[in-house]
């Protein structure tokens, strides 16, 4: 039998019976999971809150078989829900496109610390801070994502030069790529919705759809 205690966030949340729901971990020591939770629809349930989509939880699971796909859902303690990004609509859409891009790019059990942070350290601004700019912070983790997934847009020069990218843009992406701290700094917005529309539509070539898919609808299902 193999046990797992970590910290992790919901990216999905289906309901499999009644009262029983299934739901993927993004975890920081064992990556993308998938777990089983009996009972967690009842309304008495204990565990219920800590199966919210984007909250941040400690987890005890245990599964049986290694070959088994689901792990099932022991204790779970809440470590943080983020209620102030569900005060705002805007701030709930970037938080679902996050989680959904996250299942899109990380393989199953495949730990990847450094996007794990990035993450974490994301919807902690979305949470604090007020006046941010969430078009600077999708942007910012959609290149954190591609690079820390193996499809870093930066090192891939045959894409810039077959859609005729400026080296201005390309200069913007590798500074946002090197500190999330420019946020608090004057933006330059036109370039920065350029370099959106190029991240955009490398994604799309990657995956064959369109990010707004993403936002919210897949989860409302």
């Amino acid at each position: 039998m193999f046990e797992l205690k970590t910290e992790g966030f919901v990216i999905k949340r289906y309901t499999s019976l009644e009262t029983d729901e299934t739901a993927i971990i993004f975890t920081k020591e064992y990556g993308k999971i998938f777990i089983k939770a009996k009972g967690t629809k009842k309304i008495t349930s204990k565990l219920k809150t800590t199966l919210e989509v984007f909250s941040l939880n400690n987890y005890y699971l245990i599964k049986r078989n290694n070959n088994l796909k689901f792990f099932k859902l022991i204790q779970a303690k809440p470590v943080k829900i983020y209620e102030n990004i569900r005060t705002s609509m805007n701030k709930i859409f970037l938080g679902y496109l996050i989680v959904q891009l996250i299942n899109k790019f990380v393989e199953p059990e495949d730990a990847n610390r450094e996007l794990y942070d990035i993450t974490k350290n994301i919807f902690e601004l979305l949470n604090e801070k007020s006046n941010i700019s969430l078009d600077f912070l999708e942007l910012f983790f959609k290149i954190k994502l591609l690079k820390y997934t193996g499809f870093n847009i930066i090192n891939n020069l045959k894409y810039y030069e077959n859609l005729n990218i400026s080296k201005k843009i390309q200069d913007f992406i590798l500074k946002i790529d090197k500190t999330i701290n420019l946020y608090s700094q004057d933006i330059d917005f036109e370039l920065m919705d350029n370099a959106n529309i190029v991240i955009n539509n490398y994604i799309k070539s990657i995956l064959g759809q369109d990010l707004n898919c993403f936002r919210l609808i897949d989860n409302m299902k």
